[in-house]
């Protein structure tokens, strides 16, 4: 069974996650920056791109609203709100 998680990531939050199975995600709108401890390279997706991405750890960074598909979707989300201009 095909499952789906839609996530709003704002411009003063990361998303970490968890991925247990492969998954697709889709920026929506916006842009995102996003690592993996799967990928050798970070990837960037802007509104209407797709990537495919293996299970494993993942970190994102943007202003964008992503959906995340996949069969058995298992994916435990941490946003963290990110302080900027602080000392």
């Amino acid at each position: 069974m095909l499952s789906y998680l839609r996530l709003t990531l704002k411009a003063d939050e990361i998303l970490i996650a968890d991925l247990a199975q492969a998954a697709e995600l889709r920026c929506v709108q916006g842009s995102v920056w996003l690592a993996s401890n799967q990928h050798s390279a970070d990837i960037v997706l802007n509104g209407g791109d797709q990537h495919s991405l293996a299970p494993g750890h993942l970190l994102l960074e943007g202003q964008a609203e992503l959906h995340f598909s996949g069969e058995a979707l298992n994916i435990r989300p941490y946003f963290k709100t990110l302080r900027r201009g602080s000392r």
